[in-house]
């Protein structure tokens, strides 16, 4: 009979370990499937004891131990992955088993559990004694970048080493693998959510029986696939959001793989057209090596205008809302005159994003979040949406404050571009690529198809579009951003601005940016491309305000009935007062009917982990989310 400690493998559990029974044959990092309050889940063996050795403590457990009801694979991760599982888990305040759910399909757990898979790939495992840790950084534009990395990718597969090339989003997948399968497609597989989990689980044991070296390219939830070979881990588009996951445990794949190649011994490279001011200054601090030279200045491949909305309004124009400047209409009609494309980008989707009482200046706001509704048009209906909880009421309200009809809608929305640019270009082939009209991955695609072999056509889309887009466009236009400033957003300029540069190297022709904020240094660091004086002005500014990277951020939040949340988190402050932890109310402070409350707590980077307040923050019930190194603090 044999003690058995496994991590259970589920969001849903906060324990680190269990214990079970067993008298089958099982290994450490076996996978398992073990009773937990009467469901059946999938857990990882991480050490197994002689029952007759501990015998007396068994007898005296204030609990009874449960039997392990079956054995369900051999050893599946390596001792070096379970490490990282666990040093990661520490970092994000969660448990192992989150972070390794987090890391591998639930299909590829359910074939290995009917063993349809082999527990690793058969080449010899790599000897790291000799190896050390190297973590690059690469900035440059998507060609150059892409170029390096072929390259890269053939020196490794000469050195009989594989690559997991780590991207953001499935959108993303499709464009580096068309630029990097030239010559390697046979030994080049893809591997993301949106795939059918058939197809997942073949390509999965395609990539373990590969004798020859691979390239894997997948998003950050195939990180733990078992390839002994893997010498390098490129992570690219390395500002991009999407590497933070938005729901608990909140893990950030780049933390994972930096934790991964320092344990592993193999090169990392991050990558992007703009690094992460935090990234760029661990650079300066020698946590990182330049891969190449920093690019801090972009050439100028198109004509970069902007418009200043202000100075295009005259007395006449001023009685109505100016949505197109002249420059941008002239644009319009140069790119059908001449077969091209044009990308038009507007910050949000719908009509108008808010909509406020002529008469008292009150939001119309969501009755059961709080959050301002956006106007949106609906089978030739207007009405008003809620982005956050997807409430719906008829346009035709008054305003709850002082019972106004006078209501004003305003902002840019994706919508209303296109019913402007439908209005005054009648002849204009006009396409939309917004999360309203494009509700699968399958028909955003085919939008974007459509606009590409469409000569002469124009799409507007959300920052959404970009993800979709070719790497070249002829002609891309801004046609409103201002609403991103208004969000009291600690990390807003530099996604503002890693926006603006996105869509800035994309266009070969033409850029047009129009703005109300026209005196906003970002735009003058844009049309420059000068990348370094904006760094230089983020940076100092966050070391002012003790922000990260010169802070770790840790943000606590609940949500329920207002007095709950409020007594609870009055607890919670008193017994972290230590840490100086401050609780304040979320910038959205309803959603779907519950109050919403945050909690700081700032720290010095090297003091992070802290093992004291790491125990109370996992003592804490399910109902706080914690969030480490949150995007943002709204």
């Amino acid at each position: 009979m044999k003690i058995v400690t496994v991590i259970p493998l589920s969001k849903g559990v906060f324990k680190d370990q269990l214990s079970y029974f067993t008298s089958s044959e099982v290994s450490v990092g076996s996978l398992v499937t073990v009773p937990i309050r009467k469901k059946m889940i999938h857990a990882l063996v991480t050490n197994i004891t002689d029952a007759q050795t501990i015998k007396a403590q068994v007898k005296s457990a204030p609990f009874s131990i449960k039997k392990i009801e079956k054995v369900r694979s051999s050893p599946i991760f390596s001792e070096d992955f379970m490490k990282v599982a666990q040093k990661t888990a520490d970092y994000f305040a969660t448990t192992p088993g989150a972070v390794i759910e987090s890391v591998i399909p639930k299909s590829i757990l359910e074939a290995y559990g009917n063993n349809d898979l082999p527990k690793t790939n058969r080449v010899a495992t790599r000897k790291n004694d000799s190896l050390k840790n190297e973590p690059y950084i690469f900035q440059s534009n998507d060609n150059e970048r892409m170029s390096t990395y072929k390259s890269f990718i053939r020196e490794s597969f000469a050195k009989q080493n594989s690559v997991f090339f780590c991207l953001p989003s499935a959108q993303k997948i499709e464009h580096v693998y068309n630029m990097l399968e030239k010559g390697i497609a046979s030994y080049t597989y893809v591997l993301h959510s949106k795939l059918p989990k058939k197809e997942i689980v073949t390509t999965w044991k395609k990539v373990l029986t590969s004798k020859h070296p691979v390239l894997i390219i997948a998003t950050g939830n195939f990180l733990a696939i078992p390839r002994n070979d893997i010498g390098a881990i490129i992570l690219d588009f390395e500002n991009s959001t999407g590497y933070k996951m938005i729901q608990r445990p909140f893990i950030d794949y780049r933390i994972f793989v930096e934790k991964y190649a320092e344990q592993t011994k193999i090169k990392l490279v991050f990558g992007d057209v703009f690094l992460r001011v935090e990234t760029l200054e661990r650079e300066k601090g020698k946590e990182f090596i330049a891969f190449a030279p920093l690019k801090f200045r972009m050439l100028q491949q198109s004509r970069q205008h902007m418009v200043d909305m202000e100075k295009q309004e005259t007395d006449e124009t001023k009685k109505t809302f100016t949505i197109l400047s002249k420059d941008l209409n002239d644009l319009i009609e140069y790119t059908k005159e001449n077969n091209e494309h044009l990308l038009l980008l507007t910050s949000r989707r719908g009509l108008n994003p808010v909509t406020l009482c002529g008469d008292c200046g009150t939001l119309v706001r969501c009755a059961s979040c709080s959050a301002p509704m956006t106007l949106h048009k609906k089978d030739s209906k207007q009405i008003f949406i809620c982005h956050k909880c997807g409430s719906r009421k008829t346009a035709k309200v008054t305003c709850e404050n002082c019972g106004s009809w006078k209501l004003v809608p305003l902002g840019i929305g994706s919508q209303l571009t296109e019913k402007e640019v439908v209005e005054t270009h009648p002849d204009a082939k006009v396409f939309r690529l917004d999360s309203d009209n494009a509700t699968t991955h399958k028909r955003a695609a085919t939008i974007a198809s459509d606009f590409k072999n469409t000569p002469g056509s124009i799409l507007i889309g959300t920052e959404m579009a970009l993800s979709y887009m070719p790497a070249s466009i002829d002609n891309v236009a801004v046609v409103s951003i201002d609403s991103l400033f208004a969000l009291p957003d600690f990390r807003g300029n530099e996604r503002i601005f890693n926006l603006l540069l996105r869509l800035y190297n994309k266009a070969t022709k033409n850029f047009v940016i129009q703005t109300r904020n026209a005196d906003a240094m970002i735009f003058e660091y844009l049309i420059k491309g000068n990348l370094m004086d904006f760094y230089r002005n983020e940076i100092a500014e966050r070391k002012d305000l003790d922000y990260p990277p010169f802070k770790t951020f840790i943000k606590i939040t609940l949500e329920g009935k207002k007095e709950t949340v409020t007594q609870e988190m009055k607890k919670l402050t008193k017994e972290l007062s230590q840490y100086d932890a401050l609780a304040f109310p979320a910038f959205i402070q309803k959603i779907k009917g519950k109050y919403r409350m945050h909690m700081l707590i700032k720290l010095n980077k090297q003091h992070w982990v802290d093992k004291k307040l790491l125990l109370v923050l996992r003592s804490l019930p399910p109902s706080f989310n914690i969030n480490v190194d949150p995007e943002n603090l709204l």
